[in-house]
């Protein structure tokens, strides 16, 4: 497996060893009848999808889900699973989008500036 998911196994252990879980205690948490997939993720030998990393988040109370990624530019969205990718790329373009030119264009182009200044 990649260094991407051996990060993220070592962001959930620090994380899972840091509010005194134990593997199964997690794992139950998680909704698993076995730690099995616990060990598996924090040793990076198994891919996690994304919504898995929500859910690990929301039980660690943590509002964004990428705290659990890894900060290493080095490691490339390629080893990262599908929807993941595309997930951080709808992220990027929210971030990056221009909401005020959104509401200039709307106001300029539907007469709305009109109808505020008759009101």
């Amino acid at each position: 497996m990649s260094n991407v998911y051996k990060k993220i196994g070592e962001n959930i252990q620090r994380l899972r060893e840091a509010a005194g879980l134990t593997q199964e205690e997690f794992a139950r948490l998680l909704g698993y009848t076995s730690p099995s997939t616990i060990t598996y993720y924090e040793k990076g030998m198994r891919r996690i999808k994304l919504d898995e990393i929500i859910k690990i988040a929301n039980i660690f109370h943590i509002d964004d889900y990428q705290e659990l990624l890894p900060n290493d530019d080095s490691l490339i969205e390629s080893d990262l699973t599908p929807e993941a990718v595309k997930f951080r790329a709808e992220q990027a373009e929210l971030k990056n989008f221009n909401h005020s030119k959104l509401e200039e264009d709307f106001k300029s182009k539907s007469g709305f500036r009109k109808v505020e200044d008759n009101l």
